[in-house]
């Protein structure tokens, strides 16, 4: 059988199924097997077209490279033997940081010293605000709290450790005690 010209046209302008590499060469699997028989159908009715499953069927077998790499479909209708490329957000744009596949998980391509560059360039010159809760000897309030301002009002081993860090990696920090120094709480 042959499909009528106005299956495989769009008003007029072009052919319609060449737009979607998965349905036309399915349709012609489907046309070369059986005597396709079209009729109109009610998308909201109950019936279903009597070759709707081997017409999934075809569409199951067909693999071609497309705009998002290799499609490929298992006999469940998923997509497979894909890769996904994963980017991170720049300032200006996204940059590949590697890739995804089902059967291997995340590869990235950039190294721990061009990612660690990538952290410490990106911290240099900004100021990061800290909630703090005390809790002696980590993080304390001053002797003469009340006398001095911003983060010279607390100290202990974590300011310590923070101060230090800070000031190799060229930050700086806003310390602030959070309210009731409680830690956090779960939402009932």
């Amino acid at each position: 059988s042959t499909f009528p010209p106005s299956l495989l046209t769009a008003d007029g302008n072009g052919p319609y199924l060449r737009r979607c590499e998965i349905i036309r060469p399915s349709l012609q699997a489907l046309d070369n097997s059986t005597f396709v028989q079209v009729a109109p159908l009610i998308c909201e009715g109950e019936e279903a077209w009597i070759h709707g499953n081997s017409l999934i069927n075809y569409m199951k077998m067909v693999y071609f490279t497309g705009l998002t790499g290799f499609i490929k479909f298992d006999a469940l209708g998923f997509r497979t033997d894909f890769a996904l490329d994963i980017v991170e957000l720049g300032m200006q744009n996204l940059t590949k940081a590697g890739t995804w596949r089902l059967d291997t998980g995340a590869n990235y391509t950039r190294t721990f010293q061009e990612t660690l560059k990538k952290v410490v360039d990106g911290l240099q010159n900004k100021t990061l605000v800290v909630s703090v809760a005390y809790n002696d000897p980590y993080i304390m309030q001053s002797e003469n709290a009340d006398d001095l301002a911003g983060n010279d009002r607390f100290e202990g081993f974590c300011i310590d450790l923070l101060t230090e860090i800070a000031s190799i990696l060229k930050f700086n920090f806003t310390l602030v005690p959070v309210a009731s120094n409680a830690y956090g709480s779960k939402k009932r």
